[in-house]
């Protein structure tokens, strides 16, 4: 149908050109003659939203500048600090749990653990986060399938491990990404026992020679890449100038994966899981510049650490959705802790800031409640 023949299209006005001929067909469209006056409201009303907004945005932003500028520069430790923040919160039982699995970690030995004391939920989580969360050079592992000591799979009754407050967590599986069994699938009795666990812990303490070189290649372009960055840091740079600095290295040479939303869906066997998912959540994603929110995040704590500046991650829900899981870094300046948005992922609701107070990132995310926060 042509353009103004016909109801519903925008009636051609003759006689009026330029913005009135425009105004005038607008008018016809939306009864513009007949309301004249709403509509004029309306636009006012939309032009003060917008003009609002971007008084507002303009605001924060330079709340945020003055409150970045007026934090303290002090000088830094000559030495790598090392993160302890989360482990030091761990029970005796938890932190006998978290060194077993270190231990086994770094001696590259995969399959199942049975750990010293049995945990509950809380517990079993408290240590696997504390391990993912301080443990940073172990992103080659994933620790998963907590059992009882029959070996039934306690999240088949109830995937939310916090709410299993009796000590029935025994053991649980140590996946390594060189691992000859990595791709193995469990087979699962209708109660949840896992039904082939002597194999698969069998086949996971294996190491497949491809893999470990595929690994240790990895490692040695992640180790590169980190190294590079905190051997450019200025001669002098106290701690607010590292941490500026870092956050321009990351945009220079950190962006997010274009499909990652896709590859995380097409998974079909576990090396793919760290290949194209796990991997870009760690300090491994230094290796090729590709990095989810969480491998922003691990990446500046360690070039933090290796500054010789205290940092942790700080893990939460954005916007109190309880849905939509986010994370940030807190950083030690002097006596300031300030959170960092170290993506930036969020900075559209922080008025382009990254730097923030615990009260500010208080505000915009509720922090994980199994660990105390400062």
């Amino acid at each position: 149908m042509a353009q103004g023949q016909g109801s519903g299209g925008i009636k051609k006005n003759k006689g009026k050109s330029g913005a009135d001929g425009i105004m005038a067909a607008i008018g016809d469209f939306f009864h513009f003659k007949k309301h004249k006056k709403f509509w004029f409201g309306v636009l006012i009303f939309c032009a003060a939203i917008a003009v609002f907004s971007a008084v507002g945005h303009s605001m924060a932003k330079k709340e945020h500048e003055a409150y970045v500028t007026g934090l303290p520069n002090e000088a830094r430790e000559t030495e790598n600090v090392k993160d302890t923040f989360y482990y030091s919160q761990l029970t005796d039982r938890e932190q006998a749990a978290y060194k077993l699995l270190e231990d086994d970690i770094a001696s590259m030995k995969g399959g199942v653990v049975t750990f010293p004391e049995k945990l509950n939920g809380t517990e079993y989580t408290r240590v696997v986060a504390a391990l993912n969360d301080e443990d940073l050079s172990a992103f080659y592992a994933i620790v998963d399938v907590p059992m009882t000591e029959n070996n039934v799979y306690v999240k088949k009754t109830d995937s939310d491990l916090l709410k299993i407050t009796d000590s029935t967590i025994a053991k649980a599986i140590l996946f390594l990404y060189p691992a000859e069994g990595i791709d193995e699938q469990g087979s699962y009795a209708d109660d949840g026992t896992v039904q082939n666990i002597d194999q698969i812990s069998s086949d996971l303490s294996a190491v497949n020679a491809d893999r470990l070189k595929t690994l240790q290649d990895l490692q040695a372009k992640t180790e590169e890449a980190l190294s590079k960055a905190v051997s450019g840091l200025p001669e002098g740079a106290g701690e607010k100038d590292a941490l500026l600095y870092f956050l321009t290295w990351m945009k220079e040479n950190l962006k997010a994966p274009e499909n990652l939303a896709k590859d995380a869906n097409d998974l079909t066997t576990m090396h793919e899981l760290f290949e194209k998912v796990y991997f870009r959540e760690n300090i491994s994603c230094a290796a090729d510049g590709e990095a989810d929110t969480n491998g922003y995040a691990k990446v500046l704590c360690e070039l933090l650490h290796r500054a010789g500046m205290e940092a942790h991650i700080v893990f939460g829900s954005w916007g109190y959705t309880e849905t939509t899981g986010y994370v940030l870094v807190a950083a030690k300046l002097g006596d300031e802790t300030v959170y960092i948005d170290a993506s930036g992922a969020n900075s559209d609701s922080l008025g382009g800031a990254q730097i923030l107070s615990k009260a500010e990132a208080a505000n915009h995310m509720k922090f994980n409640t199994y660990f105390q926060y400062e």
